[in-house]
């Protein structure tokens, strides 16, 4: 299977079919693409079938410094081979990010309770870093990981 990576388009937060925990991601991305600031770059994951596979990007809140953000589709989450194809993409990405940009860290952060999303973090060289007490516009509390060169 070959990904391709697209810049992000409306078309694609319409058309990827969410994980049942990232469904509220969708008005993020609109907002995203919207509002176009000139400090974020996004993109799209596509596969062969012309299906989006993941959607992600940086926004910079300052120089050298990215804030990474990602959903996948359901099948990443379902099928392994997709996942690994995925998983190495987004480790291509970081590592380009950081020398295009020039970076000296990378941060992201997840919600509490997905164990899952932790061992993707973690596995692309993000290390944890603390706790985000009622981070989230509902409340949620999130775990953040940074990464630094």
């Amino acid at each position: 299977m070959h990904l391709n990576l697209v810049p992000l388009q409306e078309s694609h937060v319409e058309e990827i079919e969410y994980r049942e925990s990232d469904k509220t991601a969708s008005q993020y991305f609109r907002e995203l693409l919207e509002k176009k600031p000139d400090n974020c770059k996004a993109w799209a994951l596509i596969d062969e079938q012309d299906k989006v596979v993941a959607m992600g990007g940086l926004s910079f809140p300052w120089p050298k410094v990215a804030d990474a953000f990602m959903t996948f589709s359901k099948d990443v989450e379902n099928d392994s081979d997709i996942a690994l194809k995925v998983f190495w993409h987004i480790k291509k990405i970081i590592k380009s990010a950081f020398e295009t940009y020039e970076l000296h860290r990378m941060q992201a952060s997840t919600p509490i309770g997905y164990g899952n999303r932790f061992r993707w973090l973690e596995n692309l060289g993000f290390e944890y870093e603390g706790t985000l007490k009622k981070y989230s516009p509902d409340g949620q509390d999130f775990i953040l990981y940074g990464k630094v060169k």
